[in-house]
Order: structure tokens, then C-alpha cells, then sequence
């Protein structure tokens, strides 16, 4: 019996040397192939010079539509990169469309803004209603789209979209003057209904009122039942452009009433959707509407851009890789470690002051590995297969990667759990993170505790 101990004891000994000797290997091996195989990018500062980004061309060059995301809504550093990355992508490879994860209402004006100088950037950049853009840096992206815009002819102007569905203040108006329009008996119910979904719009996302939500589904699923069965003598009244236009903007009340009911009616999903559902089907309806073989940016959180449903959600890309197989790339934004901007959430929900937050870093975690090439910013490619098995296996495996949420949580960005291969394509790195800079709008709205 003793003998049999010891051996066991023996066995189990050399199991856990070579479980030691294997874990050391694979650091090792994957450390020297994030090396061998990441970009060095020279700077983040947009620029005319992409001497350094042309290797990207031959991964990118048959792309239809790239999601840019990030870790973080707040890291000044993303900004930056992304700028120049879009710069990159409008100037060498043919992208004219940009998507945001905004208000698909709000965002016209900055559409209008950029294409025709409508209006002044800031008021526009403040109007889409979603203080994590509403930046300095952001800012200059918007200028230098602007600038572009005025010196290139019109099938290379970059038009931009939002493909979230809150902030639907303008989509309202402009339902209420078509029907002033069209069929002005009903404006009455209609406006009746618009004031209850403008006055919970303005409480979203903490503050919903469930009982007022339930209350606007069956007048507003009247209104879409008005619409359909009244297409053609609407049509004929306007054009069938304008009546798309403002069917869809009805339809994105639908998207947003739908997304924030807890209890949505039984017999309308086989699940409930969620934000993320919608913000995709949207992305659908902006690209159907455009000219074919249009190139698409998308500038998300990286969960939305991810191509994975393990969750049950789809994804805008999730269903852009439905849609588009490989011509969809899945670009996901990290850092290390540092500092990021975020937003109180006060305990009666209002949504408080910014503040910054904090990225601690974790060892033998994706963002470990990608600082431990010692390249201040890079690109990785994960569609360029390994020769090396551990590697392959390495990347299909389970590991962590940062997540910093808009919410402030006090120092404590959260590590999920995420298969590489499985999300994304590739990855943009900075390796340390510094908060962006609000604009002056940004901080008089959250000193009012105003927005999200």
C-alpha cells in the first residue's frame, strides 16, 4: 500500500513539472510569435505619411466592412489611432461610409454637417446626444472629414451614419411633418404618442418608466400598421425616398421601445432582442440604402463589432459576417494598462459626473502578451494562420482581455474571458492609456447630470 502511495505521489509530481514545463513553453512560444508577427505602428497622430500602414493594404484591400472598436469609450489614445486609421483606410483604400455607435437620428446633422457645412461642429458633435464622443478628438476627426469632403468629388465624400436608435427627437419631427403633409388626421394621436417616447428618451438608459413603455406599444404599432397599409397613397402624395425615410425612422421608435421593454408582448420574438440586435439590423438598412460596393467603417465598442454569439446576441458584426463572409473585418482596440475617461451613474440613476478610471494590468492575458512585444503600438493579424500548432490552439482556446466600461466601476476594468480567433480578425494595441479630453459641452452636460 505504501508502495503504491509513493508512486502515485511520484506520478502526480511529474504530471504537474511537466504541466509547469508545457505552461512555460506555450508563454514562450506565443510571446515570440506576437513578436514575430505584430506591425509596429510609428505613430498615432493622423498624418499624410502611411509608409508604416501599408502592409495593411493587402490584409484590407477586399474588405466591404471593417468594425473598429474598443476597449474603452474613454482612452484618448483610440481616438487618436482611429483618426488615423480612417484617414488611412477614406485616403488609400476607397472607404467613404462611416458608421457610429450613435443615434441614427441625431447623427444626420453631422452628416449634413460634413457634406454640406450645415451648422457648426460642435452643436452637431453635442446633438447626437452620446457624451462618450462628444471630444476633442473626436472633434478633429469630425473637422478633417469636413476639410476632406470639400476638396473631392462626390463619390468619394465620406458620409456619416449613426446606427443606434435612442435620441429620436429629429425622427420625430420629421414623421410629424410628412403626416402634416400627407395625412394630417393623424397628428393628434400621434404627437400624443411622441411626447411620452420623447419624455423617456430623456431618462434613458437608467430611468425608464416600464408602465409608460408598455403603454406607447400598441399606439406606435398602430401607427407602422397606418404606414404599411396606406404605402401607396402616401407614396403617391410624396415620393417613395420620403416615405422610406420616415418609415424607417418609425421603425427605429420600434427598435428603441422594443430594445428597453422588460416585458415585451409574447407572440412578437421567439427571444427578446436586445441593443445589439437592433444596432445590426439598423447597420442592415444603412447598407441596403447605399450604393452597391459602398466600404463601410463601423466605430463601436468592441463587443459590437465581435463576429462571436455564444451570448445569444448578434452583433452588428455578427451580422455583418452573416452578410459579407470575410470581406467583414472584426478590429478589435487594446490597451495594457493606464487611465481611461468614464461617467458616474448616481445612485438615483442620473447619470453624474465624468470621471477617470483605472486598467490594471494581468498577467498572461491577450493585452500581456501584445505589451510584452515592447512596441508601443502595433497590429496584429489573426487571419494569417501560424505554423506553429501550440499557437493555432493557443488562439481557439479561452483567454482574458480587458474590458473598461463607460459606467465608472473605481478602478476595476473588468478581464473576460474570450476566444481570439472566435471574435475577432486582428487587433489594434497602444500599450499605455491616458483619458481623452471633453469638450466644454460635454462637461456642462455632465455637470447637470444631463444625458448618458
Amino acid at each position: 500500500m505504501k508502495r503504491n502511495t509513493k508512486r502515485i505521489i511520484f506520478l502526480q509530481i511529474a504530471l504537474l513539472l511537466v504541466t509547469d514545463l508545457y505552461a512555460q513553453d506555450t508563454v514562450q512560444i506565443v510571446s515570440a510569435w506576437f513578436k514575430q508577427n505584430s506591425l509596429p505602428i510609428k505613430s498615432i497622430e493622423p498624418e499624410n505619411d502611411f509608409s508604416d500602414l501599408q502592409p495593411w493594404k493587402k490584409t484590407l484591400n477586399d474588405i466591404r466592412v471593417i468594425g473598429v472598436g474598443e476597449s474603452t469609450h474613454g482612452t484618448f489614445e483610440f481616438f487618436k489611432i482611429k483618426h488615423r486609421f480612417i484617414e488611412f483606410l477614406v485616403t488609400q483604400l476607397n472607404f467613404t461610409a462611416f458608421v457610429l455607435e450613435s443615434s441614427y437620428a441625431a447623427c444626420q446633422p453631422i452628416n449634413d454637417y460634413i457634406l454640406y457645412g450645415k451648422g457648426d461642429r460642435a452643436t452637431v458633435l453635442t446633438g447626437q446626444g452620446y457624451t462618450p464622443w462628444d471630444n476633442e478628438e473626436f472633434s478633429g476627426m469630425i473637422d478633417w472629414m469636413r476639410a476632406y469632403n470639400k476638396n473631392v468629388p462626390g463619390e468619394k465624400k465620406i458620409r456619416f451614419y449613426g446606427m443606434d436608435f435612442c435620441y429620436n427627437e429629429l425622427g420625430r419631427e420629421r414623421v410629424l411633418k410628412y403626416l402634416g403633409k400627407c395625412a394630417p388626421e393623424k397628428i393628434a394621436s400621434v404627437d400624443s404618442l411622441f411626447l411620452v417616447l420623447s419624455s423617456e428618451e430623456a431618462k434613458w438608459p437608467s430611468r425608464l418608466d416600464q408602465s409608460k413603455l408598455q403603454e406607447s406599444y400598441i399606439p406606435l404599432q398602430k401607427l407602422i400598421s397606418y404606414f404599411n397599409a396606406n404605402k401607396n397613397r402616401l407614396i403617391t402624395a410624396s415620393n417613395a425616398d420620403e416615405w422610406d425615410s420616415v418609415d424607417h425612422h418609425i421603425q427605429v421608435m420600434e427598435y428603441w421601445l422594443l430594445a428597453n421593454l422588460e416585458d415585451p408582448p409574447p407572440s412578437l420574438h421567439s427571444k427578446k432582442l436586445s441593443r445589439t440586435d437592433y444596432m445590426g439590423q439598423n447597420m442592415r438598412y444603412i447598407i441596403d440604402k447605399e450604393k452597391p460596393n459602398t466600404k463601410f467603417i463601423i466605430w463601436a465598442y468592441n463587443d459590437h463589432i465581435a463576429i462571436d454569439s455564444s451570448d445569444g446576441e448578434e452583433s452588428p458584426g455578427y451580422q455583418m459576417r452573416e452578410k459579407f463572409g470575410d470581406k467583414y473585418y472584426a478590429l478589435a482596440l487594446a490597451c495594457y494598462k493606464g487611465t481611461f475617461q468614464t461617467r458616474i451613474l448616481l445612485p438615483d440613476k442620473y447619470w453624474g459626473a465624468l470621471k477617470i478610471d483605472t486598467i490594471p494590468p494581468f498577467e498572461k492575458s491577450i493585452n500581456w502578451y501584445l505589451s510584452g512585444t515592447n512596441k508601443k503600438q502595433l497590429f496584429i493579424d489573426f487571419r494569417s494562420s501560424s505554423s506553429d500548432p501550440l499557437v493555432e490552439k493557443w488562439l481557439e482556446a479561452s483567454q482574458k482581455f480587458s474590458y473598461g466600461y463607460w459606467v465608472f466601476r473605481g478602478a476595476s476594468a473588468t478581464y473576460g474571458d474570450i476566444i481570439m480567433k472566435g471574435h475577432y480578425d486582428g487587433i489594434l494595441f497602444i500599450d499605455q492609456s491616458t483619458p481623452v479630453h471633453p469638450t466644454r459641452n460635454a462637461l456642462a452636460r455632465s455637470s447637470k447630470n444631463i444625458g448618458f
